[in-house]
């Protein structure tokens, strides 16, 4: 009767393992992003709520998708706004000597 006893125990313990393994071999489908960089190029507003999502939650949201993309969509945003800039005029010699020559009295 002993031999049955452990034998069931064993049958109905090695189920729960089987259970359990089981339940954690499922198949999870990777998060997919909500908007691609160019999306979010095209959408400042959206855009911007998404940053501010992100940064707000970095500990959870900074892996995910959305987050990846918003980043690198603002890091180019960021780039093209300074590539529309005009270009930097440094003073002339004459300019420069100019502003460090005394004021004469009047």
């Amino acid at each position: 009767m002993q031999k049955r006893a452990v034998h069931v125990l064993s049958l109905v313990g090695m189920a729960v393992v089987l259970a359990a393994a089981a339940s954690g071999c499922t198949r999870e489908t990777p998060p997919t992003a909500s908007y691609t960089v160019e999306e979010y190029l095209a959408k400042p507003d959206v855009m911007e709520a998404k940053l501010r999502e992100c940064a707000n939650n970095p500990g959870e949201l900074r892996d995910t998708p959305d987050c990846v993309n918003v980043k690198a969509a603002a890091q180019q945003h960021g780039i093209g706004s300074r590539k529309k800039m005009e270009p930097l005029k440094f003073p002339s010699a004459e300019e420069m000597n100019a502003s460090t020559k005394p004021a004469e009295p009047k």
